[in-house]
């Protein structure tokens, strides 16, 4: 209410802006607000009304529209009931209400209410009365509870006094037995002795003497005993009646302490009946344990001397605990709701409190301790005091919780039935007794078809459908004869013949007099509930057709997880005859290994009425077992209750064994990998140019042995020392200038300067470099060779270096790593994922295609590396050329770059050729080497392929009719001048820099076209980009390449709700990587580039917690868009991730946050983690 007063509109209130308020009312309402007592102020001439939440409840529909309004327009129906009570409070006296009734309407109709409550005056800060304060609680349920309390009572005295053959009294004796004082016996006394009840009640004596002299003593014995115990009383003796009549009677008694007496709750039967008839006797028995146990009502005693309680077993019910269990006030306090604890204790205390000795009149809900069961409990009692000190307190305990459940259902009933009356949702009709229509609602005319005038004044049964009447004319006689309400559903006929199908709810309406004078039917068009009802008995026999035609077992049991149903394929896969695994019988086909496990997670799921899903073997009809996935659900009835489960089991074993494979393939790629580390490690060792590692300080972190075959220093000589110390003087400068832009703009490329040799000759190096965080890793070759040498034998050399070296190597190794990397990353988190128990179906079939894809493509990309590297005669072999064209195409990927896109057109028709594999994919990429040149590292390489095709003339040849394959490339790059045109395909002729490229690439597409009876064709101009294409004769078909995928494993979560944003150019790549994430708990957003990772971060930067981008991407890369994310959002973390990057291996990491590929699902969650975790302590520092 705080919130709700705070955003209030007060400008249409008499109360004005809060900031206008004085301060006695601004005290006022902060009290009301922190107190959970309902309350309310009203202030002002005009009494503006002020509550808090305690109070909104009882408004009902009247809140949140009370707010602000003046008192009397939020409760006119009762104001003059409390007009007099406002007035006494305004003029400074305070009131006080007990149990008041109030008529409200405050749902929509009127109520009978009860509320105890107290007005009180609110002064301002002269003393003047300014308004008034109110705390109050309604005691509706309590009231009502208490008027059938006495009801209730009223009808077990009257069960008493007609109770046959006997009477029921109360006697009271002290605790020695030497008085006795009858407190009730019932009208049964007179009938039963002959004497007036008014006698015993004044002589006890009266009714001892009836007894036979010989029966007094063992009668008197029987009594000390149960004193003495206090344990029940159960005697038989004969009677003399005055008019000499002998009855054999039977006397049964309880006596119960209450202070210094003993009170006898008992019976006095005359058992001379069964004497005559042992039969008559036990169900007069029976019939009074009956009438005895309907009173429900237990009595209940606090020695507050001793501390000791007394709780008969049906207290001890009332609180969950059994009858034999001893309590004490400890599990008084224990068995009470949390919520009703603090009030229902504090009314005992009040109760014990010798200055208060308050009745204890409480209603309270227990949480039973064995069983958990919330019951609802009415306790009355009193406390008995002595000298200042409160010595015992005794009252009854009755259990209300069929009553409370009653009137919330009653509530809810009548909540509903205003609602349907409010809203008119339903048909009303009002007819007289003989069903003319007298008055309806719109909504009876829209179901009847007719107007209001065409509807009025006919019968109700001259619109019902011919069939119907017989059924409906006597039920509306009989309402009408004897004012008695029935439903019936039945049709109306519309004017046009349409059948509409209604249930009418008909009931009396009577006049002051109680006479019927009308009858009202409340009419529910339910034509699509009758069809629906048709349609679901279809829809029925539809699931048994089609349980029986799926590939699935399909299963159902009761509502306790009994077997009840299996379909066929059960059956006919375990080789039995139907019925034979309902019940118990199932469990004979699942694996013995299986069955506990199995057994204790079904329990699980029927006991918490959750969806169930268990891995376990069946045995098939030839004993072999075969993995199955059983998944089930309950059906689930209107009001709750489970009406019986339904499941499938579906064949997995297949996938088992596929995971299997899986998870041994993943470990032979880690020994792969743990191969190439090592590789490496010898490259560094064996390496004959320079390998260092040089910090942004220019001292040298790491030298290979190759410094001391070059310039004389051993590596121990170089590591720890300023590069100043070996560089040529003249050249120190140039040399600091490079680092710098090294470390802040980029990598170098083919940077030269002098070392000096610890001789003291100059050495010329040449330097790459790749940046890792603040450190700068080198490669540089000796060049004072080629330097010292002629031109055309530098040229000759080096173009023959770079063709053997720098481009199989600079060009390959860098991207292959990169997209092996993306392969592996793609398996691994797979296979983690694979291995949770929980997966659903869906998505473990989604990882184990993906991981089966993934590994095909590392083989395909393994098996072209490994042919472009064979150097042998052609072997040629007939294959697709638009199947090869696309599997080539992730291997151009590599060659060209990330920031170069390759563009695939293959027709839907199948071509083949017959060339040799190896020499077919080194043309491709020779042509595509070219054309990445020409683009300058950036641009579109579009692949086409036409079938059919013509070989046109080229370079004066003939032409040929074909068929021919011609692939052909295009380039988005610069073009090639005319003059150059004409020596492309011209050994060793090229127009790159020197260290660009040997010259060989087309003369090798050319030879290899020739040789394989095609031809090859260019065509370009300077500015349009550059085709070539290459012309290969089509054969016949000899074989067919056939794929399959496979499935994975299951991974932890490790997310909770965060937001990332995924920044990856490849769609696979960015696929997988937000699959994985949002696996991992993570709600994620891709973007395919940076511009569209800034786009988003522009325009909603603030949800997002991490950003996760790979490093190699057309246009801004990696590095540059975290730095860019760092400058506008500072506290956003990033995480790079990347197998190999240029970028990474000349600048480094920058600081921020690297996941090496391939990396496990595992690792991201825990580096995403960290870094959300860093920000959110950062946040609160």
């Amino acid at each position: 209410m705080g919130a709700m007063m705070r955003s209030h509109a007060w400008s249409r209130s008499p109360l004005g802006h809060p900031g206008t308020w004085p301060s006695c009312l601004r005290s006022t309402v902060s009290l009301m607000l922190g107190s959970r007592f309902p309350m309310f102020v009203a202030f002002g001439p005009e009494l503006g009304f002020l509550y808090n939440d305690a109070y909104a409840e009882i408004l009902g529909d009247k809140h949140p529209e009370a707010l602000g309004r003046p008192f009397h327009d939020i409760w006119p129906e009762i104001w003059p009931d409390i007009a007099p009570l406002i007035d006494r409070a305004l003029s400074g006296e305070p009131t006080w209400s007990e149990d008041m009734p109030l008529t409200m309407n405050r749902r929509g109709h009127d109520e009978q209410t009860w509320f105890t409550f107290s007005y009180s005056p609110v002064r301002d800060e002269q003393g003047r009365v300014a308004g008034m304060f109110c705390a109050c609680t309604e005691t509706t349920g309590r009231v009502r509870a208490e008027i059938g309390l006495r009801e209730a009572e009223a009808r077990q005295r009257a069960l008493a006094d007609h109770l046959p053959s006997g009477y029921v009294y109360q006697l009271a004796t002290p605790r020695d037995g030497s008085d006795r004082r009858f407190l009730y016996v019932s009208q049964g006394f007179e009938r039963m002795t002959g004497l007036p009840a008014e006698a015993v009640l004044a002589d006890p004596a009266a009714a001892y003497d009836l007894f036979l002299p010989d029966h007094r003593e063992r009668l008197a014995e029987a009594e000390a005993a149960a004193i003495r115990e206090l344990a029940p009383f159960d005697v038989e003796a004969p009677m003399r009646r005055p008019d000499g009549s002998i009855a054999w009677t039977r006397i049964v008694s309880a006596p119960r302490a209450v202070g210094d007496y003993l009170v006898w709750d008992g019976l006095h039967l005359d058992d001379t009946a069964r004497r005559r008839a042992e039969e008559q006797l036990r169900e007069s028995e029976r019939r009074l344990r009956l009438a005895t146990e309907a009173a429900e009502i237990g009595l209940w005693d606090v020695d507050e001397v001793k501390g000791t309680l007394f709780w008969p077993a049906r207290v001890k019910a009332m609180f969950g605990i059994s009858p034999d269990v001893p309590v004490t006030m400890a599990d008084y306090y224990a068995g009470l709701h949390p919520d009703d604890r603090e009030a229902t204790s504090a009314a005992y205390a009040a109760a014990a409190d010798p200055d208060r000795r308050a009745v204890y009149d409480v209603e309270y809900r227990t949480v039973g301790r064995e069983d958990g069961i919330v019951r609802w409990v009415a306790a009355k009692g009193r406390g008995v005091f002595e000298g200042g000190r409160c010595l015992r307190v005794l009252g009854t305990a009755i259990d209300i919780t069929a009553r409370k459940q009653a009137e919330a259902a009653l509530l809810d009933r009548e909540a509903r039935l205003k609602a349907v009356f409010a809203q008119a949702g339903a048909g009303l009709a009002l007819t007289d007794m003989e069903g003319r229509f007298t008055e309806v609602n719109g909504t009876y005319c829209t179901i009847v078809g007719r107007s209001r005038d065409e509807v009025l004044g006919s019968r109700m049964i001259e619109i019902t459908h011919p069939d119907d009447r017989s059924g409906n004319i006597p039920s509306f006689e009989a309402a009408a004869r004897g004012g008695t309400a029935f439903d019936i559903e039945k049709r109306y006929v519309r004017p046009d013949g349409e059948i509409v199908w209604v249930r009418n709810s008909v009931s009396a309406v009577r006049s002051d007099d109680g006479r019927v004078v009308a009858m009202l039917a409340v009419s529910v068009d339910i034509t699509d509930r009758v069809r629906a009802e048709l349609a679901l008995r279809e829809s029925e026999a539809q699931f048994r057709v089609l349980s029986q035609v799926l590939p699935n077992f399909v299963w159902a049991t009761d509502a306790d997880g009994r077997a009840t149903w299996f379909n066929e394929r059960v059956y006919a896969y375990a080789g039995l005859i139907q019925g034979q695994l309902d019940a118990e019988g199932w469990w004979a086909i699942v694996h013995p290994d299986d069955r506990e496990r199995v057994a204790r997670e079904w329990l699980a799921a029927v006991t918490s009425v959750d969806s169930y899903q268990c891995e376990y073997r069946l045995r098939r009809a030839d004993g072999t077992y075969r993995w199955f996935l059983g998944r089930g659900q309950p059906v689930v009835a209107g009001d709750g209750a489970v009406l019986r489960w339904v499941g499938t089991s579906t064949d997995i074993d297949d996938q088992k064994q596929v995971m299997a494979e899986l998870v041994r393939f993943n470990e032979a790629l880690e020994r792969r990998v743990a191969e190439r580390t090592a590789e490496h490690d010898r490259v560094w060792r064996n390496s004959r140019d320079l390998l260092v590692v040089v910090g942004a300080d220019g001292v040298f972190r790491a030298a290979n042995p190759a410094w001391e075959a070059i310039l004389g220093y051993g590596p121990t000589e170089v590591v720890g020392r300023h590069f100043g110390t070996f560089i040529w003087p003249d050249d120190i400068e140039l040399t600091q200038a490079a680092l710098e832009r090294a470390v802040s703009t980029g990598p170098l490329t083919d940077f030269e300067n002098r070392y000096r040799h610890k001789e003291g000759t100059p050495r010329w190096i040449s330097w790459r470099t790749a940046i890792e965080g603040d450190l700068v890793y080198a490669y540089g070759r000796d060049v004072t060779a080629e330097r010292t040498q002629g031109e055309a034998l530098r040229q000759a050399e080096e173009a023959l270096r770079q063709s053997q070296k720098l481009e199989a190597v600079g060009q390959l190794t860098g991207g292959v790593a990169h997209d092996f990397n993306n392969l592996l990353t793609i398996i691994r988190s797979s296979v983690d994922f694979l291995r949770r128990p929980d997966l659903p179906e869906e998505r473990k079939s989604r990882y184990l295609t993906a991981v089966s894809e993934t590994v095909d493509r590392a083989a395909k990309l393994t098996g072209q590396l490994l042919a472009f590297a064979r150097r042998q005669a052609l072997k040629p072999e007939t294959l697709d050329v638009g199947a090869r064209l696309r599997g080539v195409a992730d291997l151009l990927d590599t060659v060209t770059g990330a920031r170069i896109r390759v563009v695939t057109e293959v027709p839907d028709r199948s071509c083949f050729v017959k060339v040799d594999l190896s020499q077919f994919e080194t043309a491709l990429v020779n042509m595509a080497v070219n054309a990445r040149d020409a683009m300058e590292g950036e641009g579109t390489l579009t692949l086409r392929l036409e079938c059919g095709v013509s070989l046109p003339a080229i370079r004066g040849h003939a032409a040929a009719a074909g068929p021919f394959a011609a692939v052909s490339l295009h380039d988005t790059g610069s073009g090639i001048e005319p003059t150059v045109l004409a020596h492309v395909f011209e050994p060793f002729f090229t127009t790159k820099e020197v260290g660009k490229g040997t010259g060989l690439g087309l003369s090798q597409v050319f030879g290899f076209a020739k040789q394989s009876g095609g031809d090859v064709a260019v065509d370009s101009a300077p500015g349009r980009g550059t085709t070539f294409t290459l012309y290969l004769p089509e054969v016949e078909p000899e074989a067919s390449t056939v794929e399959r995928g496979g499935k994975a494993d299951p991974v932890e979560p490790g997310g909770y709700g965060q937001q990332v944003l995924v920044v990856e150019d490849n769609v696979e790549v960015g696929r997988f990587a937000t699959q994985i994430l949002e696996d991992l708990g993570y709600v994620t957003t891709w973007a395919a580039n940076a511009a569209s990772a800034l786009e988003y971060l522009a325009e909603r930067g603030a949800t997002f917690d991490a950003v996760f981008s790979d490093v190699v991407m057309p246009g801004m890369n990696g590095v540059e868009l975290a730095h860019e994310i760092q400058r506008r959002f500072p506290n956003l973390p990033v995480v790079l991730a990347s197998g190999y990057s240029h970028v990474l291996a000349q600048e480094g990491r920058h600081g921020f946050e690297l996941l090496q590929k391939p990396y496990s699902a595992e690792q991201l969650s825990r580096i995403l983690q960290r870094v959300t975790v860093q920000r959110a302590e950062a946040g609160r520092s």
